[in-house]
């Protein structure tokens, strides 16, 4: 039996988390599963490819972008492949550093070679949840301990599907999504208030210091402007 074989037949085992929503105080535990369950590799060759509709995976967990074009790549030296909104995707030398993401609706229909694969989600699961799951630190960077290959290791498809984890039922999977996704949202509203701050803070300090050249400041405060 090979190590992905292996490691793909699930752990009989279940558990429940420390926090749980009361919904679900008296819910089954968490059941587990192979990831080879929850999603299936598409690989849908591209009919044309296009070397400035590409897309990469950014590292940390920040998500899905188009990758800049460089000007110099081959039409025909890397096969690549279609991919779709939604599709979860990972790059298989970096998903121990949180290479991975979900497609957004704006890349939907570009591509990327073999070293992305891409999947698609099955109807009982809820990517977000999913997203969340993979997103924790300690289990991104343990994944490095199943990668193979010299010089450069991967993570392949195989092993990466084969690998079990422990899901709830697709209603407590939504919960836990909406709320973490509830979280992010105001995290993204304060950082932005964050940063308007932080550019009012320097446009002040342009003004209440002098000017090259000049000896008073543009802005001053009232007991201080005579």
């Amino acid at each position: 039996m090979t190590r992905a074989k292996a490691m793909s037949q699930n752990r009989e085992c279940s558990a429940t988390p420390e926090l749980r929503f009361p919904d679900f105080h008296n819910a089954p535990a968490w059941a587990a599963r192979s990831i080879g369950r929850i999603l299936t590799e598409s690989r849908i060759p591209s009919s044309q490819s296009s070397p400035d509709r590409r897309i990469t995976v950014r590292l940390h967990g920040q998500g899905v972008e188009q990758r800049e074009y460089r000007g110099t790549e081959s039409l025909d030296a890397t096969r690549h492949f279609t991919r779709k909104a939604g599709q979860f995707i990972y790059g298989k030398q970096n998903i121990h550093k949180g290479a991975f993401g979900i497609i957004p609706p704006e890349l939907d229909g570009f591509e990327t070679s073999q070293d992305l694969p891409a999947f698609d989600f099955s109807d009982d699961y809820c990517p977000r949840w999913f997203l969340y799951y993979l997103s924790r630190e300690h289990y991104y960077t343990a994944l490095e301990k199943i990668m193979t290959g010299t010089g450069s290791k991967r993570l392949s498809e195989e092993v990466f599907l084969a690998q079990p984890i422990l899901v709830p039922t697709i209603r407590e999977q939504q919960k836990i999504a909406e709320c973490l996704s509830t979280l992010d949202e105001l995290i993204e509203a304060e950082s932005r208030k964050l940063d308007a701050l932080k550019d009012h803070k320097k446009g002040l300090m342009q003004q209440l210091f002098p000017r090259e050249g000049e000896t008073r400041p543009r802005l001053r405060f009232p007991e201080f402007r005579d």
